[in-house]
């Protein structure tokens, strides 16, 4: 049966579903996964068999990108399919799949496909650790997140825009049970579903980088924001217990009275280490990159400072509003926001922020898990 024409906006959307992270062409398991099963052992096929239909409908982590017809597929008299084809997975619903023929979508009943051997094929092959891995799990695990992903569907949009297939895309964090992006191409940013991209295949390939080695997301995604980052920057923020982020700009009279202050603290705890580690990084409220880069010029702002044209793919730091100039925000290296002024001039103030985190950086390092 036809679901629905591509012109509509409901494919817009559906199509949005022609995705999961094991691609039988171009998403065979990595070096690095196949390492982590070796080491730690693999399900077995008959643990994977024992998913059942309804596993195997919620693990939309396990779903192939592409399955073949095992028997011609008539859909009316002009429209068919021979047995053999191959065709994107858009849904499966435990009875049918959903496939994409790239100018709409149809229903096929799933024994007329091989999806639940792929599917089940999959599973056997990770690790138990990897296996275990589930999207919902992701979420709360960012030190296995990528800064990077590749969409293996298009994304198309209301506004005819369309993302291909194939397109890497920033990572920026999780919105509820969506991946928000940036892509460059575009100079835009949007949520897409998980299973519409590698993510997952690049998570549990981190699986084998030791527990100890994992540099949480937040740090990662930031320093690889940087603007013409030196290696020192890059080992200090990534070692760092905590990071000031400060946003203004030029022509802010409020940020004029307040750079002297952070250049001061940034001295006086570069000169006397504190038992937490730590990194200053700027943020730019500039119209332009121009102006940003006067800015930090005639400021001469400590520390690192984020690229104007990457300001989108430095974790969640453009999604924090901030009403009034400066802004100062505290994050642990997990990316927890401790502290930060009031985003509309009231307390705590700047300056109290900064003589804050001076203080909070005297206490005892935090343990790291």
């Amino acid at each position: 049966m036809i679901l629905s024409q591509l012109a509509t906006p409901a494919l817009a959307s559906a199509l949005a579903l022609c995705a999961s992270v094991f691609s039988t062409q171009s998403q065979s398991p990595a070096p690095a996964a196949r390492s982590n099963a070796s080491s730690q052992g693999l399900p077995s096929l008959e643990r994977a068999n024992t998913l059942s239909l309804a596993d195997l409908v919620r693990r939309r982590d396990l779903w192939p990108t592409r399955v073949k017809l095992l028997k011609d597929a008539r859909l009316d008299q002009t429209t068919w399919f021979r047995a053999g084809e191959e065709l994107p997975l858009a849904t499966f619903d435990g009875s049918n799949v959903g496939l994409d023929e790239g100018t709409f979508l149809f229903e096929w009943p799933v024994a007329g496909t091989d999806m639940l051997e792929r599917t089940r094929a999959a599973a056997a092959a990770l690790s138990q650790e990897a296996f275990e891995l589930t999207f919902e799990k992701l979420r709360t695990q960012p030190e296995l997140w990528p800064l990077r992903v590749k969409l293996s569907a298009a994304q198309r949009f209301s506004d005819n825009s369309v993302v291909p297939a194939g397109r890497e895309l920033a990572v920026r964090f999780f919105e509820g049970a969506e991946l928000a992006v940036y892509d460059r191409v575009l100079a835009n940013y949007f949520t897409v579903e998980p299973q519409h991209t590698d993510l997952i295949a690049l998570a549990r390939a981190r699986l084998d980088v030791p527990k100890e080695q994992r540099a949480p997301f937040f740090v990662r995604s930031l320093s690889a924001a940087l603007e013409a980052p030196d290696p020192a920057l890059v080992q200090r923020l990534a070692g760092a217990d905590y990071v000031l982020v400060y946003s203004g700009r030029l022509g802010c009279p409020r940020c004029e009275a307040f750079t002297p202050l952070l250049r001061e603290a940034y001295a006086r705890l570069g000169s006397a280490p504190p038992p937490s580690k730590f990194e200053f990084v700027y943020l730019s409220s500039d119209p332009s990159a121009e102006s940003a880069a006067k800015h930090a010029a005639e400021a001469q702002l400590p520390g690192g400072r984020i690229a104007f044209d990457r300001r989108l793919e430095a974790a969640n730091l453009m999604a924090i509003p901030q009403q009034l100039l400066p802004g100062v925000l505290v994050f642990d290296r997990q990316g927890a926001l401790v502290e930060r002024n009031h985003p509309s001039g009231g307390s705590p103030s700047a300056s109290e922020v900064l003589l804050s985190f001076e203080a909070l950086l005297k206490k005892p390092a935090p343990v790291r898990q």
